[in-house]
């Protein structure tokens, strides 16, 4: 089987603000949907629902579907905070690693806020994902989404 690479790991933590995104989503059509069940009011008083044709039923199948698409998006979430907790907490190569994949920022931002060059900064994140390799827990991670996502192409 081909080696994990630091571009694999990437890949798999770069999932994490596409995954906030689409638990946003499923939030709002789970809000959505309750509000099929549950109508709000208007500023008239009039109750007024978001799919007055839809039948419960389906209001019903399409909240399960939301709360379980929710519980897998949180899972996942938690697999990859759980790959970058693997560095200790208190290490730049954790505070750079978070930054960058869990909070999505840019390398100008971080070096705002630990007290390096940015190419100081891409120094700790090779370090860090060269430290993630080597657990072989966090290669498991890797290669499972690899297969998802080649399955998916």
């Amino acid at each position: 089987m081909k080696e994990i690479t630091r571009d694999d790991l990437r890949s798999f933590l770069r999932q994490y603000t596409k995954l906030k995104w689409a638990r946003h989503l499923a939030i709002m059509r789970l809000r959505e949907a309750q509000d099929g069940i549950y109508p709000r009011m208007e500023l008239n008083g009039a109750p007024h629902g978001t799919s007055p044709s839809e039948g419960a039923a389906a209001v019903a199948l399409r909240i399960e579907s939301s709360y379980e698409q929710l519980e897998q998006i949180d899972l996942k979430l938690k697999e990859i905070e759980a790959v970058i907790d693997v560095l200790p907490a208190e290490s730049t190569e954790h505070s750079v690693l978070g930054y960058r994949f869990l909070q999505d920022r840019t390398w100008a931002y971080i070096a705002t806020r630990i007290p390096y060059s940015s190419r100081r900064l891409e120094d700790y994140e090779y370090m860090g994902l060269d430290t993630l390799l080597q657990n072989e827990n966090v290669r498991a991670a890797v290669r499972k989404h690899k297969g998802q996502s080649e399955t998916k192409k």
